[in-house]
């Protein structure tokens, strides 16, 4: 074999193994399917409260609905959450009558946890926080 051959040859396998490695999913995809109820807590400015949330998770698409409140009192009551999932990232927002947030929410599917930051606005102010659920029944693998 000539050496102009044999580096085609090292070339090609070299693209194969890549493509094989690749699996044909973008690195770092998710493959949980995100669907169910995830509870959990705020925190925003020394204030701090529970959210919940309601998924379906469909392809890069999650949406559903949400609730939280402070101090027993209902902030979020059947907010609309709308978001998309990359890799292992969710981003998205929540809207109802009172109160309109953005988030950006991390899973980590070993501890079955989102968590991440969240910009809320509520009566004209604006609270940039923290927040952490968790899924009932744990993560389900696959399915995506």
């Amino acid at each position: 074999m000539t050496r102009s051959c044999s580096r085609v040859v090292v070339c090609a396998l070299s693209v194969l193994a890549w493509l094989a490695g690749c699996g044909g999913e973008e690195a770092g995809a998710l493959t949980v399917d995100l669907t169910g109820r995830w509870s959990g807590s705020w925190t925003a400015g020394g204030s701090s409260g529970t959210f919940e949330i309601d998924l379906e998770h469909e392809g890069d698409r999650v949406s559903g609905t949400a609730s939280g409140g402070i101090g027993g009192f209902e902030v979020v009551r059947d907010g609309r959450l709308e978001a998309t999932v990359s890799g292992a990232t969710l981003s998205g927002t929540v809207e109802d009558e009172a109160v309109k947030m953005s988030f950006t929410l991390r899973l980590d599917d070993s501890e079955a946890t989102l968590s991440g930051d969240f910009l809320a606005t509520l009566q004209g102010m604006n609270f940039k926080g923290e927040m952490e659920m968790k899924r009932s029944g744990g993560v389900k693998l696959g399915g995506v």
